[in-house]
């Protein structure tokens, strides 16, 4: 008995040939030599490949379409009502031959281009991760011989491996586009934190000096008005400087539990009388929305400087903001593609969508819009959405943003949900007694001359005699000839040598009891960090007036007092 096998072995050399073909071509050529190669060897007119575009949709999209030998456009569709939707609930090899359009009257395309077979396998990655399916269609009844069946799955195997290969290379390029975006972030941020610290040295200058000028003058003179407005500048300047700070992540923020529905219906006023008379602003506020750890007053900045920016966005003519808050649970596909913490975890999250109806952006531009100063409008107004940046990674939650050429854009931002915190019951204060009156004398060091000069007066202006040194070197070298004298020693943390770190630990060793406060241009929720267990007695924000020099001492004094027992 013998078996005509040359349709087996043509088959045979036509799949050696097709795998040697394809193993030299990637992405659209290999699918495309794929389709034209299964329509030739199963004798069909119609051969696809798709992908799931979206679970919950229940929306698939062709990879390739091929008709013959014609590759057509690709698009989405949905599976409801289609021989695939049975091949993607079951994940096995399908196939109906016959009247296929009649057996699936919901799909419309079957009927119209008169299919009456289909067969499809379903893809799948190493992992048994399922991708899709691979099918053929033909207007006449599918030969579903174990032949045909066999190299179906033999080109199922070829596709499923390129499908994972190219998504493990896509997944590679947005790691690397995300490792550039942080190293970006933090070269930025290390760029103005050392501005914004440099910048806080000569505000000292200017509000010390404003401050001490004052003290001379009489409270109703014109001088007294003109220097009160130059320390009011002054202080504008440092929030600046304080922007910048945020920016680098090195700026204060007060944490407690907030529902962002309270912060935007109390600034709703705010916001529309902020933005543009032609453009209306819409609230989406979804009820019973779970409470945030935030700072009130930066989240207040974040949600103001989002709507002013959309409606500079929309520019002159009409056009719509709309605010929106909502929470959901959050896998890890969802909090995939989002600026920042790359360590978020899955769980609940706050959303709150700020989106308008402007002209958009392109790629470049969405790709620059944290930078610093960065605009694409005429004319930049400071650090803008960088610093809204600074003030999401403070905060330990991410920001996506949506934006396409003349459809708007949209800024999405995601806050972890928290439980509110214990509220601790403070115990009864004991009876305060007097500080020590500020007399003797006063060790100022810094490296800034402007500073150390306008401190030696302030303290002189307190009642004690005030010396200064340029760095902690000869600081601690005064130190050793008068620390019998020195009473107090206002020291910068920043100075070349011999930093206010090394020069705290080496006069800790001598005295143990002489007041230190340390001065510095970054947050004291930085410092501290630096200072713990050092022996600091207080700490001085830069820049600094008269009245929070004042304070400063006076709790270092209050605090060195004896502590009454229980």
């Amino acid at each position: 008995c013998f078996r005509d096998v040359t349709e087996r072995k043509k088959a045979e050399m036509a799949l050696k040939q097709l795998i040697k073909d394809t193993s030299k071509t990637t992405g659209e050529d290999f699918f495309k030599t794929i389709a034209k190669s299964l329509n030739r060897l199963l004798g069909v007119g119609y051969s696809f490949i798709s992908v799931i575009a979206g679970h919950e949709e229940k929306i698939l999209e062709t990879v390739i379409f091929c008709k013959v030998d014609e590759i057509l456009p690709n698009f989405q569709y949905g599976y409801e009502g289609t021989p695939c939707e049975i091949l993607i609930s079951e994940k096995r090899f399908v196939c109906f031959s016959g009247n296929v359009a009649q057996t699936f009257p919901k799909d419309e395309w079957l009927s119209i281009n008169n299919i009456e077979s289909y067969a499809a396998i379903p893809l799948f990655d190493s992992r048994g991760k399922f991708l899709g399916h691979m099918g053929v269609m033909d207007s006449k009844q599918f030969d579903s011989s174990d032949l045909n069946i066999s190299i179906m799955k033999t080109f199922a195997g070829r596709i499923s491996s390129e499908i994972e290969r190219e998504e493990t290379e896509r997944e590679r390029s947005r790691l690397d586009l995300k490792i550039q975006q942080t190293q970006k972030l933090e070269s930025l941020g290390l760029l103005s934190g050392g501005i914004a610290h440099d910048f806080n040295n000569l505000l000292t200058a200017i509000v010390g000096d404003c401050d001490l000028v004052m003290e001379e003058l009489e409270a109703g003179s014109a001088s007294y008005g003109r220097i009160a407005e130059i320390k009011n500048a002054a202080r504008q300047a440092a929030e600046l400087s304080h922007q910048m700070l945020v920016y680098s992540g090195r700026g204060k923020i007060r944490i407690s539990p907030i529902n962002l529905n309270d912060i935007l219906k109390e600034m709703s006023y705010l916001i529309e009388r902020s933005t543009s008379k032609k453009v209306s602003v819409e609230f989406h506020l979804e009820e019973g929305l779970p409470l945030i750890m935030a700072d009130v007053v930066q989240v207040r900045q974040v949600i103001l400087n989002l709507a002013i920016n959309a409606s500079e966005a929309i520019g002159g003519g009409q056009g719509a903001i709309s605010i929106s808050t909502s929470s959901s649970e959050c896998d890890s596909q969802c909090l995939r593609n989002t600026y920042l913490k790359e360590d978020m975890k899955e769980g609940l999250y706050v959303s709150m969508k700020v989106s308008d109806t402007g002209a958009g952006m392109d790629s470049d531009s969405i790709s620059k819009i944290f930078d610093p100063f960065f605009t694409t409008k005429f004319k930049g107004r400071g650090l803008g959405l960088s610093a809204i940046l600074g003030i999401i990674r403070k905060h330990k939650a991410a920001i996506k943003v949506e934006s396409q050429v003349g459809r708007g854009t949209t800024f999405n931002i995601l806050f972890p949900c928290a439980s509110a915190p214990k509220i601790e019951t403070p115990s009864a204060s004991a009876e305060v007694q007097e500080p020590h009156p500020a007399s003797g004398l006063a060790l100022v060091v810094d490296d800034e001359e402007v500073v150390r000069n306008v401190a030696v007066k302030m303290f002189e202006l307190m009642g004690f005699t005030a010396i200064s040194a340029v760095n902690g070197i000869e600081a601690l070298g005064i130190f050793k000839e008068k620390h019998d004298e020195i009473s107090l020693i206002l020291l910068d943390l920043t100075m070349p040598q011999m930093d206010g770190l090394e020069c705290l630990t080496a006069i800790r060793e001598i005295d143990k009891v002489v007041h230190i406060i340390i001065s510095s241009g970054y947050d004291k929720s930085e410092v501290d960090q630096l200072l713990e267990g050092k022996g600091a007695s207080g700490f001085l924000q830069k820049p600094f007036d008269m009245k929070m020099i004042r304070d400063v001492v006076k709790k270092v004094y209050e605090d060195a007092l004896p502590q009454p027992g229980p």
